[in-house]
């Protein structure tokens, strides 16, 4: 789970990084574990991505961290996927 909460150019710029067929890690220490122990075929294979929600590019930085936080609670990913606090 992740959030373009930091970045100017929004969801694209942020999911661009996990589109590269050649490195599909977005930067996630954990994937990067996963690539390098099994390859990035492992996790075009087994992993997949969906958008929650969008936001207006003006909403507040506060906003988009606390509906991230709310999301992480509902899907548990804190607890079983690949995210931390």
């Amino acid at each position: 789970m992740g959030s373009a909460s930091s970045d100017n150019e929004g969801l694209w710029t942020r999911w661009s990084t996990y589109a590269n067929l050649n490195d599909p890690t977005g930067g996630n220490k954990e994937m990067i574990e996963l690539r390098n122990k099994y390859g990035a075929e492992y996790i075009t294979s087994n992993f997949s991505y969906s958008i929650l929600e969008i936001f207006d590019k003006k909403t507040s930085r506060d906003t988009v961290l606390s509906r991230e936080s709310y999301w992480k609670g509902v899907l548990r990913t804190i607890e079983f996927g690949m995210n931390d606090n």
